[in-house]
């Protein structure tokens, strides 16, 4: 994972959204050159017809610092809502708890505003990692497990940014399309879109198709394996609806745009669902794509093989208006990209299996792309500048 290291200095790191997102600037790589651009040339940069394609996933107030057990805080970051019963008003919840170790399994904390008592009872281990939480709530109106979040939770930035959240964050860290909730990190390329600015993208011909990645906490993990090919990829649930595999049936590879990492990690993996339903018609959900399922095929793409159409042939059958499946799928520097002509995404962090995903859309001359960067003064990560590759067909 040496290969994936470099020096990012701390002044480098965005610690707050611009006051303006249409301030920002991008750094294109096409056709083997690299510019600088202010966000607004978009629309100069890539051919009229270019598609985007988005995660309207929209981020949860994941963290809850309420709680307290022998006078010592506890911090619980909601990974994933696994179970909710809204006429009991209790939920399960995958999460992470700082502070574990003062907590007894089955012991029950509360925390109390002005409308609702929230308790947490911790029932067990989680098998993977963190623990399950059953989560129970009074209230005299019927609210959801969100809607009780919205009360109790604060905004889950990132770890690097040393800071905690704050109001800005609850407006910015959150794409102007997100509407499904579920997901404890921004698709933070999406960050840089206005309403505004997607408007007159799309007035003068680009398109905007959207589909949903919920994004766990896995993102932020650095590979700890010395190889990446020891490194166990998280898993996160994706979803995809008709409208937009119909979308995608219409418009080739070649126009297509990736707004971010997991737009891609979601459009790569239901590539390989299709390929997976060409092999076996009779698939049922639930759908899981396994993160070494490309390596373990001996798969040449028959002649006029379009992933989208299998996928539309198998909703029809099935009558579905959606897919949902969860994915393991690793973008590795082998890794041969299917889907795309083009990623517009951010600077990441060292040692990410995002860099890993960003070499095999490039290969290794991302390097000297982000020493460009950190010379010409671009902002890194989450609220930082963007970038937009051309996709290096292999």
């Amino acid at each position: 994972m040496n290969a994936f290291d470099y020096d990012l200095p701390e002044n480098a790191i965005a610690t707050y959204p611009l006051e303006n997102p249409e301030d920002a600037k991008f750094l294109s790589y096409i056709q083997d050159t690299v510019k600088t651009h202010n966000i607004l040339n978009l629309i100069d940069v890539l051919p009229a017809h270019t598609c985007f394609i988005g995660n309207n996933s929209k981020v949860i107030p994941a963290r809850i610092v309420g709680f307290s057990i022998q006078k010592k805080a506890l911090e619980l970051f909601i990974i994933e809502l696994l179970e909710e019963r809204r006429d009991h008003q209790t939920a399960i919840c995958h999460c992470m708890v700082g502070g574990i170790r003062n907590w007894p399994p089955h012991h029950t904390l509360n925390v109390t505003n002005d409308q609702i008592t929230l308790s947490a009872t911790f029932i067990e281990r989680h098998p993977k990692e963190g623990v399950l939480i059953q989560f129970q709530w009074t209230s005299q109106l019927s609210i959801s497990w969100y809607e009780v979040l919205e009360q109790f939770g604060t905004t889950p930035i990132p770890p690097y940014l040393n800071r905690p959240a704050e109001p800005v964050d609850a407006l910015r860290y959150q794409t102007v399309y997100a509407t499904h909730k579920g997901s404890v990190a921004a698709p933070t390329a999406g960050l840089h879109f206005t309403s505004n600015h997607i408007a007159d993208l799309i007035r003068n011909g680009f398109k905007f198709e959207y589909l949903t990645l919920h994004v766990g906490p896995g993102t932020f993990k650095p590979v700890k394996a010395a190889h990446w090919k020891d490194h166990v990829m998280h898993e996160e649930n994706v979803e995809i609806s008709k409208s937009c595999v119909e979308f995608l049936c219409a418009n080739p590879a070649s126009t297509i745009c990736a707004i971010g990492t997991t737009s891609l990690r979601t459009l790569e993996s239901f590539y390989w669902i299709a390929v997976k339903i060409l092999k076996n018609n009779n698939l049922a959900e639930p759908l899981f794509l396994e993160q070494d399922f490309p390596e373990t095929q001996n798969w040449k793409a028959p002649e006029n093989f379009n992933p989208w159409q299998v996928l539309l042939k198998w909703m029809h059958a099935n009558q579905k208006q959606n897919i949902n499946a969860r994915t393991a799928l690793m973008i590795h520097p082998q890794y041969k990209i299917q889907s795309v002509g083009y990623l517009w995404t951010n600077f990441h962090q060292p040692r990410s299996t995002l860099l890993m995903l960003v070499e095999a859309c490039i290969g290794p001359v991302w390097k000297s792309l982000y020493m460009y960067a950190l010379n010409h003064n671009f902002r890194f990560l989450s609220y930082g500048d963007a970038c937009l590759f051309e996709i290096k067909r292999r």
